[in-house]
């Protein structure tokens, strides 16, 4: 059907879907070269409104108005227009150029058909579909379906609109009543569509395409690859739940359906070959390469994809061609390779030059449905390779697109992958750069932002970050909304959550500050914030029981319980129970549960506690061996090690590592038990031990990957928020893994760890003593060369943490705690005394806030542990089996101390330290250590690859709770930090920070330690030594002078450090004293040194017999 006149067929044109014309075949044969203003339709047509508006500026201005109205159609075309499934509502600029371009077209031409047809019609049709899809997503009422049903009658009340735009916005409104689940109106608009459509090929390909559209994805969009619609903003149970992040991947139909849709494909194409439309046969192809997806058929697919792409091209159809792109990156990621950028980059130019705004916004959502689709499957990995891809797409425009922005998509990434704090730290962005509300919508969105912040700070049960959110939600009650009848349910549901979650937040903060202190040993501290925490709750049901809980009055919180589990998910209730030795209703509830949970492995977790509550071993066994399996092949599809670090990070995780290691206690199978604790810390340290091999361009890739890491997490654990910085250190660290090999990514998945290797590779005269803590309970083992682990436990012990925190606060302020030491010797050293006995070694792995514990002081066998063995640590015990880094380079050695700290801003100086670096380096021979203004980070970051030995005499940070924060201070205020030792290579090296507090860091609760050291093991250092609580100036001095001593005579650093603190600790102060000031005489040094290392503490607390020692620990191999 070839249109008569110029305003028929720039309204033919305007039918997008339709296909009725290639907008590359069009010049000469439809219209003169010369025409402009057709010109500018059939860009349009082409989803190209910046080529329209170019094509505009060089046409006349037409009696009829055809330009006043093209420019009108450029804007919405601009700003309003995408392919179904990822909604474009409005922003405010366009609806402001909209309503100046409304107001430039003459009265005449706004009432001619194509008037009507470029300025109501098609505007209200992409606004109603954009509305429908949010709406959807957020919950909120039908108001899209009125003005659909406006729409459909506007549409048959304008006689003179032709048969074609008629079938056309009749089959859109099909569309729309099929989505909005409304058979019967759909199937109405339908057979009105092909009554009208009757004769007209095109608009007949259109109709078999659309109901084959519904066949092969009846409840997504072929042009999203099926993925469902991004994140609603859930209202679910009061405070529990921010967000409905309920998704699955691709939709599979059954094989009739797709049966049925293939040959109304087929149809479909007949009819645009009958016509010439290789855009029409196009979009066909598009549709079979997506059935060879759904079927699995990767090379048929990609060859379907290749033909669209081809056919696209010649019929001059850009927006086709560039969905086509799009698709094709996905595939790749699907597939498991990485997408080139330059295809998606000219997308983006295309985007930003001849296309259209909102068409390039619906590439971004449609990335982020689809990222969002595979996180819901586990798979991190492919999930955020397509974020990033759509940060690449969305350029300085992309980052926001009502509400869906990456931002989000990020934070659900991270969310899902464990890592909380990125999560609240882009839920935080969110708020602080969302405009003002203008709708219900806006407001919903902001509400849920600050209820994910607030979810979030629950999971994390951190009393500080849940400050935080009560004051975002505290923000949000005080927003106004613009009142909409319509929608005005919805914000009061959301509001009245909003209200609850701000209203409980008080009690919840003391809950949790009471769980925080309980679990640090200070048990006073924690009963007199559970007791604030309880008033604070009042009569509100699920703070009073979990506060009654902590406190220990069972009945009372079970009387609650029983009432508030009918309220809660089946899951939540059985948690609640078993937290109150509750069987018989938590076996109720669990047998309630109907679906799959969140996270996959929680119900395998609960029914694995409650098998031991019964003592059902056998049960217990099973269930937490399919938990952990769970976790474990989901942990392994992460893509970054800080991310599978913080998946371990989680009480329900580090929960059924625990009752699979107790039940294989249980169950007689130390040994295995053993193993499983070490599998919970997901230490990925076999990666540095496989980098010896590889080229040093590949070393420097990986390590620069793992120093942007820590950079990333830095950013997002800094105490003021930093949007721009988030944004910076996200490229960064995407940058550095583009530049990593994927089979390096890949091998960094560890395999579970032999813990028969290990012991056997103890030496013969050693033993190890290892730990696991998990609550309030404890188990431990006793291993030698031999094969033979002694295990003891589990054991409810809540006095071993408030033993460990006196005694260590006494350490620390350079006093000791004589009852706190000999009560965790005997809690920690007593059940293996036959073990240790005749043993000269020992090595101990810790586990959480036990690394804190110095076992050499440790009361032990009339002296302390330290005075008959010689005690080393290491992190976990699979490390045992790491590549030796052979013989020490004693002579390559790095030295640093006395840096010229700020003295307006700087820690105070460190005058020993000076002394200290000029010992070691004359010991080592190793020329001039780094001194003064020299003792920059810069310099050591050019000195320190490659040396054998690095020594950092100085002040450090550790910051609590901000682990990648911590650094040592250099001189100018330069620091060096966690992120510059991940991107050393210090292979085989001795490392020694000989700073207050290095071997110090955040505890995690599958029993990792980050910090410093882990940074310095990370980079490959077989051997560190670090501090554990401040370090005394002179004492350290002397100290390592007798360390290096010993070094330079052959011995091990673990024993060589052992050896240096007998002798220190058998030297009457009056004698230190004397011999630092001979050493530093000698040297040149002043001769008098500070008091204490700690640049937040007091400089001057005097040592006593256990401070100026005891510090210092080696961590390595024996």
């Amino acid at each position: 059907m070839t249109p008569a006149t110029r305003g028929d067929l720039v309204a033919a044109l305007l039918l997008a879907g339709q296909h009725r014309i290639d907008p590359a075949a069009g010049p000469g044969r439809y219209w003169p070269p010369s025409d402009a203003l057709t010109a500018a339709a059939a860009a349009l047509a082409a989803g190209e409104p910046g080529r329209a508006r170019h094509c505009l500026h060089a046409a006349g201005g037409g009696p009829d108005g055809t330009r006043a109205v093209l420019e009108h159609a450029v804007i919405v075309f601009d700003r309003q227009w995408s392919f179904p499934g990822t909604g474009s509502m409005l922003t405010d600029d366009a609806v402001t150029a909209l309503r100046a371009a409304d107001e430039a077209v003459p009265e005449t031409a706004r009432h001619s058909p194509l008037g009507i047809l470029a300025t109501v019609l098609l505007p209200d049709l992409f606004t109603v579909r954009a509305m429908s899809e949010d709406e959807h997503r957020a919950g909120l009422s039908l108001l899209a379906a009125r003005r659909r049903r406006r729409l459909a009658a506007a549409a048959a009340g304008w006689p003179g609109l032709g048969p074609a735009a008629r079938s056309y916005l009749a089959l859109a409104c099909a569309d729309l009543a099929h989505r909005d689940a409304d058979p019967a109106a759909a199937e109405a608009a339908l057979q009105q569509a092909a009554a009208l459509a009757d004769g007209d090929a095109a608009a007949q390909a259109h109709l078999d395409l659309v109901r084959g559209d519904w066949l092969a994805e009846p409840a997504g969009h072929v042009e999203t690859l099926g993925a469902p619609g991004l994140p609603a903003p859930g209202l679910h149970a009061p405070g529990l739940h921010a967000s409905g992040l309920h998704a699955s991947g691709l939709h599979a139909s059954g094989s009739h359906a797709l049966g049925a849709a293939r040959e109304l494909y087929s149809r479909a194409e007949q009819r645009w070959a009958a016509i010439g439309s290789r855009s029409g046969q196009a979009a066909i192809a598009l549709r079979r390469a997506h059935l060879a997806r759904l079927a699995g058929r990767a090379t048929e697919r990609d060859e379907h994809l290749e033909h669209a792409r081809t056919l696209a091209g010649a019929a001059g159809h850009g927006s086709l061609a560039a969905l086509i792109t799009v698709h094709r990156a996905v595939d790749l990621i699907a597939d498991g390779r990485r997408p080139p950028p330059e295809p998606v980059d000219q997308v983006g130019d295309w985007v930003r030059g001849d296309g259209s705004r909102s068409f390039g916004a619906g590439l971004v959502r449609l990335l982020l449905m689809r990222a969002r689709a595979w996180r819901d499957d586990g798979d991190f990995t492919r999930a955020h390779r397509t974020v990033r891809l759509a940060r690449r797409l969305g350029g300085p425009d992309g980052h926001r697109f009502d509400g869906a922005s990456i931002s989000v998509a990020l934070a659900a990434d991270y969310g899902g992958a464990g890592y909380r704090r990125a999560r609240m730290r882009r839920a935080e962005a969110e708020l602080d750069t969302a405009p003002r509300p203008r709708s219900a919508l806006d407001w919903v969105t902001c509400a849920v932002r600050a209820l994910e912040l607030y979810a979030e700070a629950n999971a994390l049960a951190d009393p500080d970050a849940l400050d935080d959110a009560a004051i975002r939600l505290g923000q949000v009650l005080a927003l106004p909304v613009r009142p909409d009848p319509d929608d005005m349910a919805a914000v009061g549901a959301a509001r009245s959550e909003v209200a609850l979650a701000w209203g409980r937040s008080t009690a919840l903060r003391g809950w949790y500050e009471g769980l925080r202190l309980r679990d640090q040993g200070r048990p006073e501290a924690a009963r007199l914030a559970f007791e604030q925490a309880l008033e604070a709750a009042g009569d509100d049901a699920f703070p009073r029981c979990a506060v009654l809980t902590a406190l220990g009055r069972r009945d009372e919180a079970l009387a609650i319980a029983y009432d508030l589990s009918t309220l809660m998910p089946p899951e939540q209730a059985a948690n609640l129970f078993l937290r109150l030795d509750e069987a018989e209703f938590a076996a109720l509830a669990l047998a309630g549960v109907d679906g799959p949970a969140d996270p996959p492995w929680l119900l395998d977790a609960l029914w694995a506690r409650l098998h031991r509550t019964v003592g059902d071993t056998a049960g217990q066994i099973r269930r937490a061996t399919a938990a952990v399996g769970i976790f474990e092949e989901r942990r392994n599809r992460l893509a970054r090690d800080l991310l599978r670090s913080a998946a371990s990070d989680d009480l329900v995780v580090a929960g059924a590592y625990h009752d699979l290691l107790t039940g294989l206690v249980a169950a007689g199978d130390g040994a295995a038990a053993l193993a499983v604790s070490d599998r919970a810390r997901g230490l990925p340290f076999t990666l540095l031990a496989d980098l010896s091999a590889e080229p040093g361009r590949v070393r420097r890739a990986v390590r620069a990957w793992l120093a942007e890491e820590s950079r990333w997490a830095a950013a997002h654990e800094a105490a003021r928020l930093d949007a721009d910085r988030l944004d910076r250190a996200e490229e960064a660290v995407d940058e550095a893994e583009e530049r990593v090999e994927e089979r390096l990514v890949r091998r960094r998945i560890a395999p579970p760890p032999d813990v028969a290797a290990a012991v056997a590779a103890l030496p013969g005269d050693a033993v190890l003593l290892a730990y696991h803590r998990y609550e309030q309970e404890l188990v431990g083992w006793a291993a030698t060369g031999d094969g033979e682990i002694t295990c003891a436990g589990p054991v409810r012990d809540p006095d071993v943490l408030t033993h460990t925190a006196r005694w260590h606060d006494a350490l620390r302020g350079g006093e000791t705690d004589p009852a706190s030491a000999a009560a965790l010797a005997g809690r920690l050293l007593e059940p293996f005394a036959d073990r240790i006995a005749g043993r000269r070694r020992v090595l101990i792995v810790a586990h959480r806030d036990l690394a804190l514990v110095p076992f050499h002081a440790l009361p032990w066998a009339g002296g302390l542990l330290g005075d008959r063995h010689d005690v080393s640590y290491l992190p976990a015990v699979s490390l045992l089996t790491r590549r030796p880094g052979g013989p020490l380079r004693l002579g390559d050695a790095l030295v640093v101390g006395d840096p010229a700290f700020d003295p307006r801003t700087g820690p105070p100086p460190l005058p020993g330290t000076r002394c200290e670096a000029l010992a070691v380096a004359g010991l080592l021979g190793a020329g001039p250590p780094l001194l003064g203004a020299g003792a920059t980070a810069t310099a050591v970051l050019r000195r320190a690859p490659g040396a054998g030995v690095v020594h950092l005499a100085s002040h450090a940070i550790v910051p609590p709770g901000a682990p990648n924060l911590a650094h040592v201070v250099l001189a100018g205020g330069s620091r060096l930090t966690v992120a510059d030792l991940l991107g050393l290579d210090l292979t085989g090296a001795l490392v020694v920070l000989s700073a207050c507090r290095t071997g110090t860091g955040t505890a995690t609760h599958g029993g990792d330690l980050i910090g410093l050291t882990r940074a310095v093991l990370l980079a490959g250092a077989e051997h560190a030594v670090v501090s554990l609580w401040p370090v005394h100036d002179a004492v350290a001095a002397v100290l390592m002078r007798d360390f290096y001593t010993h070094l330079r005579d052959g011995v091990r650093p673990g024993a060589a450090l052992a050896r240096a603190q007998r002798q220190v600790r058998a030297l009457p102060e009056t004698v230190l004293t004397a011999e630092y000031a001979n050493l530093a005489a000698g040297l040149g040094a002043p001769a008098d040194a500070a008091g204490v290392r700690d640049a937040g503490g007091d400089q001057e607390t005097a040592p006593d017999p256990m401070h100026g020692w005891a510090p210092f620990v080696h961590v390595g191999r024996l």
